[in-house]
């Protein structure tokens, strides 16, 4: 999994990292090969990486990035983490921790694909920082926000 990483280093936000969930919706039946979501069983328990001594945000010393991403895999043999990965079918969900090293795991079957929705959950209170400089509006529904950095989500 030379993907692996936490998205509380790379997804900030208002006040704790540790305020923000993440999930991954199948659209399809997924397959192995595909890129198929890994992640290390419990590895949200892993000690805190704190990136300059400071935070857990990349941002407070991003050259410590290639440490940051050798530390998940050392926790992981460390801590005896498996290694698991998410073959769902369509419509199947994987809610998981803001502190889960997880990511796409190797291609092997490029003609195949692995259609997928994925998220990030907070707290209104705790919006994520591209939503400051976001060229796109948020879209308020039924008391929950919608922002995202890459589209606009008023006209869903």
């Amino acid at each position: 999994m030379a993907s692996a990483h936490k998205d509380t280093a790379y997804v900030k936000v208002d006040c704790n990292p540790m305020s923000m969930m993440a999930t991954w919706v199948a659209l399809e039946d997924v397959s192995e090969g595909t890129g198929e979501l890994e992640y290390f069983v419990g590895s949200h328990r892993s000690p805190d990486y704190v990136f300059g001594s400071l935070s857990k945000w990349i941002e407070a010393a991003p050259c410590e990035h290639n440490d940051f991403l050798a530390a998940l895999h050392a926790n992981a043999e460390t801590y005896g983490y498996a290694r698991s990965r998410f073959l769902p079918k369509a419509g199947d969900v994987l809610i998981w921790h803001a502190d889960l090293a997880h990511g796409g795991s190797a291609v092997t079957k490029p003609g195949l694909t692995r259609r997928s929705l994925v998220t990030h959950y907070t707290a209104a209170r705790h919006a994520p920082y591209y939503r400051r400089w976001s060229k796109f509006p948020t879209n308020e529904c039924n008391g929950v926000e919608f922002v995202s950095s890459y589209s606009d989500v008023t006209s869903a």
